[in-house]
């Protein structure tokens, strides 16, 4: 009987955590850019002044989907690497949870310096020292992204978010992030007298998971909020004479530009997304045809049998949220059972010796995308040697909610096992199912 067996070592459910983000989107309007006014003639003093006045409000949402679903799997031991699948994309579309969340203000925000006028040759260049005034009332987490503070939610505590004000000039976005420490320069504005192109300001948020995902309660709603971030404007800017007839400029900020951020409704469920394996999959008898030794001679390696390997994630109470299909990547570990190293490197797996055994052969197995299979330790863990992700993963396509993969099982010659003889070929893998 030649015969190649198969059994599955464990099976690990797969638990989760899911958020749900609703954003309220705004529709893009006119814009508000700020203009300044001439405040006096030149004079004696051949001075002209030039003020920024009055308060603008930036009140920024989310550009995204209107929801995403946020997930963790069971077997990835990385706390802080949570996956998203966003309403509208393709099924199984994953990214890490703290991408960057883009944010616009309804109105276009921003500084406008057209019709400066200048008499100086060459004009000068202007220098503004773009200032963020940071709400003191943010609370932070001592922790930082991207440059930035972590700044908590004031309920529930266990979630946070890091921001960046965006600055647009000619088409070019600079991002710079947003501390509570101190008033900081956003950034030194070079700006020409009478430009056409307007500053213009924008707004992104990170968010962050502060706690172990494990530790957060079921269904938890987090409605929306307007966050009061701080004030933006810009210093005093004087320009230098060079002689008691050049005219001297002035531009001065008298308002402000106040940004407020409102976060989207945000939904924590904590559930457990699971994959069943039939029983007939637990233990695996492939048949392989008789081969004899002269047909082994004359070629490498002669295909024997067949299996395949399958489990159903259909069970819409775990593996459905919100109508939307959210699956685990399921992968899989083959370890061998007669001595083979099991190092993620090794293809060969060993048959027994003795009791009537043949020599001088070993087998492989071919995935079907035609890679041989290679065996590691029985291990969930994420990229464990010789792990692999299966063919066909589950999709809500056509209504497969399952993963499987088609394997060929091969004869092929080993000289480390001995001269080549006939007899019985007999061999033992376990396989390691995990998700992530």
């Amino acid at each position: 009987m030649k015969t190649l067996t198969t059994y599955a070592k464990f099976f690990t459910p797969i638990s989760k955590i899911t958020f749900l983000f609703c954003f309220l989107l705004g529709n893009i309007a006119e814009a508000n850019i700020k203009k300044a006014k001439l405040e006096n003639g030149l004079g004696v003093s051949r001075t002209l002044t030039y003020n920024f006045e009055g308060d603008t409000q930036m009140n920024v949402t989310s550009l995204q989907p209107a929801q995403i679903v946020f997930s963790k799997a069971k077997d990835n031991p990385d706390r802080t690497h949570i996956q998203s699948s966003e309403m509208g994309a393709k099924p199984n579309s994953l990214a890490p949870f703290n991408n960057w969340i883009d944010a616009q203000s309804p109105t276009i925000i921003g500084y406008s310096f057209e019709g400066f006028t200048c008499s100086t040759y060459p004009c000068p260049v202007m220098e503004l020292p773009l200032l963020f005034y940071p709400n003191m009332d943010l609370t932070v987490t001592g922790s930082k992204a991207d440059g930035g503070d972590i700044f908590k939610f004031k309920n529930p505590d266990n979630l946070g978010f890091a921001v960046q004000i965006g600055l647009g000039i000619k088409g070019i976005s600079d991002w710079v992030p947003i501390n509570k420490k101190d008033i900081h320069c956003q950034k030194l504005l070079m700006a020409n007298f009478n430009s056409t192109e307007n500053v213009v300001f924008m707004l992104r948020a990170k968010l962050h998971l502060l706690a172990d995902f494990s530790s957060l309660s079921n269904d938890t709603i987090i409605e929306p909020m307007t966050i009061g971030l701080g004030n933006i404007k810009f210093n005093e800017w004087v320009s230098t004479k060079k002689s008691f007839f050049d005219t001297q400029y002035v531009v001065r900020d008298k308002g402000k530009i106040s940004v407020l951020f409102r976060t989207p409704k945000i939904i924590l469920k904590k559930a457990q997304r699971q994959c069943t394996l039939n029983a007939s999959q637990r233990d695996i008898k492939v048949p392989l045809k008789s081969v004899k030794k002269r047909e082994l001679e004359a070629q490498d390696e002669i295909k024997g049998g067949t299996f395949k390997l399958r489990v159903n994630c259909s069970d819409t109470k775990y593996n459905m949220v919100n109508g939307k299909w959210l699956f685990p990547s399921v992968k899989l570990t083959f370890t061998d059972e007669n001595s083979t190293t099991n190092n993620g490197r090794n293809d060969l797996l060993r048959t027994q010796t003795g009791g009537g055994q043949a020599t001088g052969v070993s087998l492989k197995i071919k995935r079907s995308n035609g890679n041989w299979v290679k065996y590691g330790k029985d291990s969930p863990e994420i990229n464990n040697p010789g792990q692999f992700a299966l063919q066909k993963q589950p999709s809500s396509a056509g209504g497969e909610q399952s993963a499987e993969e088609i394997f060929e099982v091969y004869y092929v010659k080993d000289q480390a096992r001995g001269d080549l003889t006939e007899g019985k070929v007999t061999a033992a893998a376990t396989f390691t199912m995990s998700y992530q």
